[in-house]
């Protein structure tokens, strides 16, 4: 009795988000070092709980011994959905009342950096954490919401949602191993049974298109090679409906295989952001129902539809 589109497509901050504050950061601020911390709530979703009336439908059963699971369970399409609306309202408090600027949220984690060496003690941890995380703890634990020690992480090099994170270089590396996992998780994809082309359910699209979003955050340039396979997915609604994989998808997919065999898997921040004096040519360019134009003003040059 739940609306799908009600409790799906949950907005999540993702390394885009990150790399556009280190950006701005260093427009104000200059080459300063910078320290990258990560923080991780401990149980997440699990922590929230459910309305009485739906527990009788969370029935555990245990070498014959059955409990009411009182709370939110990972893996329910609406758990991602009311963890954020409840961390969100956290994530608020943090910036607004706390002062905590450039706060960033990936489900349970939370990321963000400071300036190297401006740290504060944090008793519970007996030791000292940069000093946005720090006031994090801090209000984590007036909250009562619950963490742990080896999961708060600081450093100039930072794994984040499965990236290696550079705040100095300005670089997002992706792990030759997980780049090798995708690659033969796409080939498997890809691969023919017999003389066709294979199917796969609609959960399978659905899980590899995911899988790519998220190594978008290091190849932003091939998310063209996902087209084909969300026009194939579209309309289509039951988790194990099979679908062909047909040739356009498979040279999409294997498009995007060759470019990151190729790739080192370092994504260069600073490449996206350069000042207009070191262009080679400034051409200016604007729309219309009739089409588009442009100026040259250097060559005194324009096209127009």
């Amino acid at each position: 009795m739940i609306l799908c589109e009600d409790i799906m497509g949950t907005p999540l901050d993702n390394l885009k988000d990150l790399g556009d504050a280190l950006l701005q950061f260093r427009h104000e601020f200059g080459p300063v070092q910078l320290m990258l911390f990560k923080l991780d709530i401990a149980e997440a979703f699990h922590l929230m709980p459910f309305h009485f009336h739906w527990q009788i439908k969370q029935i555990n059963t245990v070498d014959g011994m059955r409990s009411v699971d009182r709370n939110v369970p990972f893996g329910g399409r609406g758990s991602s959905k009311l963890w954020c609306s409840f961390n969100a309202l956290v994530i608020w408090i943090a910036i607004n009342i706390k002062g905590i600027e450039l706060l960033f949220a990936y489900t349970d984690d939370k990321f963000s950096f400071d300036l190297t060496g401006n740290v504060s003690y944090y008793p519970k941890y007996n030791k000292y954490l940069p000093e946005k995380q720090t006031k994090l703890l801090q209000l984590w634990d007036e909250l009562g919401i619950p963490h742990k020690e080896k999961k708060q992480l600081s450093g100039m090099l930072l794994k984040i949602i499965g990236f290696d994170v550079d705040a100095n270089k300005l670089t997002y590396t992706m792990p030759e191993i997980s780049k090798k996992e995708l690659i033969v998780a796409i080939c498997h994809f890809t691969s023919l049974s017999g003389t066709k082309g294979r199917r796969f359910s609609l959960h399978d699209f659905q899980r590899l298109a995911g899988w790519l979003n998220w190594v978008f955050n290091v190849f932003p340039l091939l998310k063209p090679g996902l087209s084909s396979l969300y026009t194939k997915t579209t309309g289509k609604q039951k988790a194990n409906t099979k679908i062909w994989v047909n040739n356009t998808i498979r040279n999409d997919l294997n498009w995007m295989v060759d470019h990151m065999e190729e790739s080192d898997g370092v994504h260069l921040l600073k490449n996206l952001d350069w000042d207009s004096v070191e262009a080679d040519a400034k051409i200016f360019c604007d729309t219309s129902l009739l089409g588009m134009g442009f100026w040259y003003p250097e060559l005194l040059l324009g096209s127009a539809p």
